[in-house]
């Protein structure tokens, strides 16, 4: 957003030294010069796509057989009844103890602790209707997996209600667990319940040190801490997941301790990846929802919801001040970080496509403080129902947002939709933003080819401030695009550095006449300028010399101006535009048309009220 103010008489004098009609002189920045007209840049589209980074092969669903034979087949230990002479297991202190090979079915209650430990080529925890809370004095998770080189899976029996928690926490390590796997992975799965639940400080429900999966199984949490932890990849398999958690709501946990291990960490896009198919999500998180450090790939039906609230949600009043300070982004992308003597640096990643997040379909719903969706690298959503409230952006990356398809509804947010390019090919957008609704930029980067490509869809943008903003160029090449603008004309309803193109589809922009500009003299599609006032909750009507209807929309706010290019519009023909203030003929005489009111000349150059140089 550029907020320029001049006086009226200022604006005037700009508009008479550059007379109507004359091609944008070449400078640095043409477009700002003459507030529109001039000749754009073609907008290159992306190639990235969300195959390009596939999902890891090897996490699979481990095959344990059918649950009824394994319980008949497996040792059951009755957690009322432990003995301190079994050949199965150990019981002292509390503590039950396994490390033998095999299938292990636990039922009843133990006050106390589960440790799963040895090198054993593959255990198998099942929980049948059993309860485990660690005692005040132990200071340790109720399930712990000690180091180990085989496979370790923990099964929710079906049907079953299964309860974990632990009592004040792991004060030794400054942080605490319900279940944990330390240095190794961990697979949960069955179809039955797990609850955890911490009773301490600082714990986290379930961390694992190296990779998770979790299939089929419904875990609720609730905890002092965060939800889930991984330290490498996090995958979640047809899982329905209830998380409240003081902390993150699940997240990867990847830091580089050397430049050598941030060099290895950057060159692997599954080092902090997050994995989530078909399943049904809730969270309430104190900080992040969904958290990931170099990619994060969601592949879920419309038929499973992801309902994530971070930070008490998005503020009741958003301003400028409360977005730079918001905490807690919903679902994210953060990058990895180098910590060396408690100096913490953002690596950049060394992948093709830089950090990723990558939505393929779902149902949404979010109430974040910060970011609704946000990616360090570049963010492509694929289809989906998304339903965002947010205290700063709605869907933002550094680098490409690629909308292809969707139904994307922000109800509120600081800025809508932004990144370095923003590309948009179909779906249905509806945004309310206090900023920007639409933009294009990043103040880090260098010589960026900024850019905005609208190719399709059904877009409505209601924007305080600028309406659609690149830095760069803006393309519309199809679909349909409204944008009821600001009201002051310290923004406008389009805004662009390096031009504005319409070379196919509807674009409607209403705002302010101040800093309107307009598109570019070398577009393929007619554009024409309204320039007259028109009141809120009235319609706008645009019709052909048969009095057929082009084009109708009732605006929300009032305003000044309105840019239009239809499809249908044709050189030489008559056409009409109806507001609250009158009815209006206008005739087709160029690429950019002046419709009423003295406002633009043939070449595209605004009068009283364009936008004036930048300084």
């Amino acid at each position: 957003m550029k907020k320029i103010t001049l006086s009226l008489m200022l604006i005037f004098s700009i508009f008479c030294l550059i007379s109507c009609g004359v091609t944008a002189p070449e400078t640095n920045e043409p477009w700002d010069d003459l507030g529109g007209g001039g000749s754009g840049e073609q907008t290159e589209e992306s190639d990235i796509t969300t195959g390009d980074v596939d999902e890891k092969e090897e996490v699979e669903n481990p095959d344990i057989g059918n649950f009824e034979t394994i319980i008949e087949g497996s040792i059951t230990i009755n957690l009322d009844e432990l003995v301190n002479d079994s050949e199965n297991y150990t019981y002292e202190e509390n503590t039950l103890t396994i490390e033998q090979d095999g299938t292990y079915t636990l039922t009843g209650s133990l006050q106390g602790a589960l440790v799963v430990k040895g090198n054993a080529e593959k255990i198998v925890i099942i929980l049948h209707n059993a309860s485990i809370e660690t005692l005040d004095t132990q200071n340790v998770p109720a399930i712990t997996f000690e180091k180990h080189s085989g496979e370790r899976i923990l099964s929710v029996y079906q049907d079953t209600i299964n309860k974990l928690s632990d009592s004040i926490g792991d004060d030794e390590n400054g942080d605490g667990a319900i279940i944990q796997a330390k240095k190794s992975s961990l697979t949960i799965n069955g179809s039955g319940t797990l609850e955890l639940t911490s009773k301490g400080v600082e714990t986290t429900a379930i961390k694992v040190k190296k990779d998770l999966a979790i299939y089929s199984s419904t875990i609720n949490i609730n905890t002092s801490d965060h939800g889930i932890k991984s330290g490498e990849l996090l995958s979640i398999h047809s899982a329905n997941l209830n998380i409240t958690a003081s902390g993150d709501g699940m997240k990867t946990d990847v830091e580089a301790e050397s430049t050598e291990e941030g060099d290895e960490y950057t060159s692997n896009p599954y080092a902090g990846y997050i994995y989530i198919e078909n399943s049904n999500i809730t969270i309430n998180a104190g900080d992040d929802g969904i958290s990931a450090n170099s990619l994060l790939k969601i592949n879920n039906t419309e038929n499973h919801l992801i309902d994530v609230t971070t930070n008490n949600g998005a503020p009741q009043r958003i301003t400028e001040a409360s977005s730079d300070s918001a905490d807690g982004k919903a679902i994210k992308v953060d990058g990895i970080t180098l910590v060396v003597d408690d100096v913490e640096t953002e690596l950049p990643s060394k992948c093709e496509n830089n950090y990723a997040l990558y939505i393929l379909g779902g149902k949404f719903i979010i109430n974040s403080n910060s970011d609704a969706i946000s990616s360090k690298g570049n963010l492509i959503i694929d289809n989906g129902i998304f339903d965002i409230s947010s205290g700063d952006d709605g869907i933002h990356a550094e680098y490409i947002t690629k909308i292809n398809n969707g139904n994307i509804l922000i109800n509120k947010c600081y800025e809508g939709i932004e990144g370095a390019s923003v590309e948009i090919y179909n779906g249905t957008i509806n945004l309310t933003s206090i900023d920007d609704g639409i933009n294009a930029a990043n103040a880090d980067l260098v010589n960026y080819p900024y850019n905005i490509y609208i190719g399709g869809g059904n877009i409505t943008v209601n924007a305080s401030g600028d309406g659609v903003d690149s830095n760069g160029t803006i393309e519309f090449a199809g679909g349909t695009t409204i944008i009821y603008g600001p009201t002051s004309g310290a923004n406008g309803s389009l805004d662009a550095d390096r031009g504005i193109l319409v070379n196919g589809g509807i674009l409607v922009a209403v705002g302010p006449m101040g800093m309107i500009e307009t598109p570019a003299s070398n577009s393929k599609q007619c554009c024409v300028c309204y320039g007259a006032s028109g009141s809120a909750n009235t319609e706008i009507i645009i019709k052909d010399d048969k009095g057929n209807v082009l084009f109708e929309t009732t605006s929300p706010k009032s305003y000044q101006s309105v840019v239009v290019s239809l499809p249908e519009f044709t050189i030489g023909n008559t056409y009409s535009i109806t507001t609250s203030a009158s009815t209006q003929t206008f005739n087709i005489t160029s690429i950019l048309t002046n419709a009423l009111g003295g406002g633009m000349g043939p070449g595209g150059n605004m009068g009283p009220g364009g936008r004036p140089p930048r300084k």
